[in-house]
């Protein structure tokens, strides 16, 4: 206790003999605490702002993003679960860098698209591959015919098992349609089974009703893609895309045929 007591007398007069010394550390620790967090919080500003002007002068075509997930069902209700997971992410994470957003979505090219009623012979056949994309009919001109309508019907007189063979209507390219050598009002199948002699055919009816072209090939909507209007390849097979409604590729082919 003494010696406590002799602490406290002597603390105050040591420091009243040196408060200059003091002051000038305290002042000094101040500003080294003050400029680490000014240093911290200007970096933190710097790269803010490199990136919004990266952001800013760089081209949409450079920092645009595709998010592509491959070998799901084609089932309505598996495609809506993925489609809320998706935008759940996108919303959480990255909502203040998206100007803008589509949805699309395409078959593998596994089924031979042939003319009505020509089931047989059909390894010549190309490959049909229906595909949908959000706001297609706002970026494409309708050359012939007219759109696509969202509507499934089914055709009683095949597909026993599943209540009738499930018919959709699409459009083609331009090039595409006369590459084939087929018109507008042509009715197609995409063959699910061939058939022989003691089952009929399975197939999925796509109506023709139109061909169409894009408005500007070069616009940032098409992200630099040029395959949804001519013929494509795919392990040496021609592939002839169609462009169908969501309903219709959801209902017309993923509903009873989920796993193509």
């Amino acid at each position: 206790m003494r010696n406590i007591g002799l602490l406290l007398w002597l603390l105050p007069r040591r420091m009243r003999s040196a408060w200059g010394l003091l002051a000038v550390t305290a002042f000094g620790v101040l500003a080294a605490v003050t400029i680490m967090a000014l240093g911290a919080m200007y970096s933190q500003a710097l790269a803010e702002a490199g990136l919004r002007h990266s952001l800013a002068v760089a081209s949409p075509s450079v920092i645009n993003t595709q998010v592509v997930v491959r070998n799901r069902p084609m089932s309505p209700e598996d495609y809506t679960a993925l489609r809320g997971n998706i935008e759940g992410i996108i919303d959480a994470d990255v909502d203040y860098l998206v100007r803008d957003s589509n949805r699309y979505a395409r078959m593998l090219p596994s089924l031979p698209l042939t003319r009505e009623g020509m089931p047989y012979g059909i390894s010549d056949a190309p490959l049909g591959r229906p595909f949908f994309v959000t706001r297609f009919t706002e970026h494409t001109r309708l050359v012939e015919g007219k759109w696509p309508s969202d509507g499934v019907t089914m055709d009683p007189s095949a597909c026993a098992n599943m209540g009738g063979c499930p018919s959709i209507e699409g459009v083609l390219g331009v090039d595409t349609l006369r590459l084939l050598g087929w018109e507008v009002g042509q009715r197609t199948w995409m063959v699910v089974f061939e058939g022989d002699d003691s089952e009929p055919p399975e197939f999925i009816a796509v109506d023709i009703v139109g061909s169409v072209e894009p408005i500007d090939p070069r616009a940032e909507y098409w992200m630099g893609a040029t395959d949804y209007f001519r013929i494509g390849d795919w392990e040496d097979q021609p592939v002839a895309p169609i462009y169908v409604t969501e309903n219709a590729y959801f209902n017309g082919i993923g509903r009873p045929h989920p796993t193509l």
